[in-house]
């Protein structure tokens, strides 16, 4: 079965860009003109053929929108992988290796290897039979993705969102940025310079803070699936794998209405800004600001993840190094020598999340804002200008750096992590 899944999936991804794989009617469209034809030519028996269906149906209709845009983050997402895998087991099939094939071969179509280390201990809460496993489910990362979206940090606060969809902050709300007391049902958080943007459950953005830009004029957007901040713009990503943008645009940077495919963003700089898109294809697009080259991305391949710092731009390759290019007077840019990443972040400094839990960091240490040498169980991290925070499995914060306006005052946060929030058809 593993080879027809195989086979499927990549028959599928050459009918259309990976927007097939976030449109269920389309999907299960396509999915049936391959299984068709595969039983046309006596590749597969018709029992073959729907079990193959249903658990390729099921597992797209089990992933939220943000999963299915972004296939290259399906593999280390636990939350999604965990639920695909009740749902297949619950409706179609008791045997314990189907779930785990169809994610290593997502995986690979994706270029993505799936780490055993991470993969047992995700599926044991929910196979039948249980896996052995050397670490419980919270002493490792349930989500690399969905975690980087509960931590952000700006130059003078930090927001974290919590597993019950509220958000918690500390810092500098000298323009209410900080004012969330009200928000419910948030499954992402962004921090710009003055204000903060929650991204609802049902695909809509709160915002709080200064909207002097116009940064804040968020209230008729609809299917976002991911959001950024820069200084004093906001970006959202939509299931349609186009970009929404608000706010000052003096240097260009809100000039995306022509991007398509794009299933990642990521938004940088201070007055002077510039917004970072990944296509489908693991190419990058970048506009804005680009005095120091930070915009070069033009040449970028098989790019997974990307982070927009205050001058420069940083891109997670699908082998797990890293590349940078702009600003490097603080050589936040030397980051060739990284291995085994699995997320970044960029601010003034470039931050590194290792497969393993540690943490590496390249650039201005003024304040004490690369000293993470000694952290270990980290699952998320997130580079302010001049502070760095880091969440644990555990649902706690670590932080280190600037700490002037109380930014990193995270000593009692818990219970930081990816709602278990049903995202709202």
């Amino acid at each position: 079965m593993r080879d027809t899944i195989r086979q499927a999936l990549q028959t599928i991804a050459k009918h259309g860009n990976a927007s097939v794989f976030a449109d269920n009617q389309r999907f299960t469209g396509t999915l049936e003109d391959v299984l068709g034809e595969l039983r046309s030519k006596k590749q597969i028996d018709s029992n073959e053929s729907t079990r193959v269906r249903n658990l390729l149906v099921t597992a797209m209709i089990s992933l939220d929108a943000y999963a299915r845009l972004e296939l290259s983050f399906v593999a280390g997402n636990a939350f999604a992988v965990a639920n695909l895998t009740q749902e297949m087991i619950a409706k179609y099939d008791t045997k314990e290796d189907s779930a785990q094939i169809v994610i290593e071969c997502i995986a690979e179509l994706v270029g993505y290897e799936v780490p055993k280390e991470l993969l047992a201990p995700i599926l044991e809460p929910v196979l039948p039979n249980g896996v052995t496993k050397e670490r419980s489910l919270q002493e490792i990362s349930e989500s690399w993705i969905k975690y980087s979206v509960c931590i952000a940090t700006e130059s003078g606060y930090t927001v974290g969102l919590k597993a019950d969809g509220t958000v918690i902050a500390t810092g500098n709300n000298s323009s209410g940025q900080l004012d969330i007391a009200g928000w419910r049902n948030i499954v992402a958080v962004a921090a710009g310079a003055m204000h903060m943007v929650g991204l609802q459950s049902d695909g809509t953005l709160v915002v709080a803070g200064d909207g002097h830009f116009f940064q804040c004029d968020v209230s008729d957007w609809r299917g976002i699936i991911s959001i950024a901040a820069g200084g004093f713009h906001t970006v959202a990503l939509k299931t349609s794998g186009t970009v929404v943008v608000a706010g000052d645009n003096r240097d260009g940077k809100c000039d995306v209405a022509d991007w398509q495919d794009i299933v990642g963003i990521s938004a940088g700089g201070i007055m002077k800004g510039h917004t970072v898109g990944l296509k489908a294809n693991g190419m990058v697009v970048a506009v804005g600001e680009n005095e120091f080259g930070q915009c070069d991305v033009i040449s970028w391949r098989d790019i997974t993840a990307v982070a927009a710092g205050i001058f420069h731009t940083v891109g997670l390759q699908s082998d797990g190094t890293v590349v940078a290019t702009g600003d490097n007077r603080y050589s936040q840019c030397d980051v060739s020598s990284w291995r085994d990443i699995v997320a970044v972040s960029a601010g003034i400094h470039t931050v590194g999340l290792k497969a393993d839990g540690t943490v590496v960091a390249a650039g201005d240490n003024g304040v004490g804002q690369c000293n993470v040498t000694n952290w270990k169980d980290i699952v998320a991290v997130s580079a302010g200008s001049l502070h760095t925070i880091g969440l644990k499995a555990d649902g706690t914060v670590i932080a280190t750096g600037e700490n002037r306006d109380g930014q990193c005052n995270v000593i009692d946060w818990n219970g930081i992590g990816f709602p278990l929030i049903e995202r709202k058809k």
